[in-house]
């Protein structure tokens, strides 16, 4: 799963407008970011498989820290900690919404992945393998991801046009670049697929924190003005 977990990072700004998407998208991807970090330490391990239907995708071998359930939560319950501690959030709302971001990974990746995800940090691995059907899976990633944007322009539509450009030719970019990864075949060493796959999420998440900076302080300062409005 690649895309579709961008797509639940666009859901999420609906609940809260004031959270930048590029914090969502970073919390969303951050087992994988956490993967592709322990790959090249060598903590973890996995395959690469080739082919047109898990095309330049990796098969995890060893993946308890970034990967299993048991992990992912226990990672979402720290970071909501930290935040609270260094008053990032305001509990329970903006914890809630980073608890179901982070967790939200390892759910969708149960949806396309073969049995290979723990539960516990060894044992029992599940996984339903959709992603093993390419047009099922493109089916899954690009309609969890559409779904998201609409969520996200229905909130944020009316704010900063020239932004609102910018993540829909993203958004395109990223739908291009998913099906391309379905349908092509390349071969990539473990080490440089890590740090292609670090290195592609750095710049979608940099990019979502910059586009969506200004649409979220004006939706702070129309909010604002609004409620002015309705109190006078």
């Amino acid at each position: 799963m690649f895309i579709g977990h961008y797509g639940v990072g666009f859901a999420l700004k609906k609940l809260e407008k004031r959270v930048s998407l590029g914090l969502l998208f970073l919390l969303v991807m951050l087992p994988d970011i956490l993967w592709d970090v322990f790959l090249l330490l060598g903590v973890e391990k996995a395959n690469v498989i080739e082919g047109p239907i898990r095309i330049n995708s990796l098969a995890p071998v060893y993946t308890p820290v970034s990967h299993s359930l048991l992990s992912n939560f226990i990672l979402a319950v720290l970071i909501c900690f930290a935040f609270k501690v260094f008053n990032i959030v305001k509990f329970p709302v903006r914890a809630m919404i980073f608890l179901i971001a982070i967790l939200s990974h390892f759910f969708l990746d149960f949806l396309v992945s073969p049995p290979e995800l723990p539960l516990l940090f060894s044992g029992i691995k599940v996984g339903l393998g959709l992603g093993d059907h390419v047009l099922l899976s493109y089916l899954i990633e690009a309609g969890i991801f559409l779904l998201g944007i609409c969520l996200y322009f229905s909130t944020m539509r009316e704010l900063n046009t020239g932004k609102t450009m910018g993540i829909g030719i993203l958004s395109l970019i990223l739908l291009g670049l998913n099906f391309f990864a379905l349908t092509e075949k390349i071969s990539l060493h473990v080490d440089l697929f890590a740090a292609f796959h670090l290195a592609l999420n750095a710049v979608v998440i940099g990019l979502a924190f910059w586009l969506d900076t200004g649409k979220t302080a004006a939706y702070d300062s129309s909010h604002r003005v609004s409620s002015v409005r309705n109190i006078v």
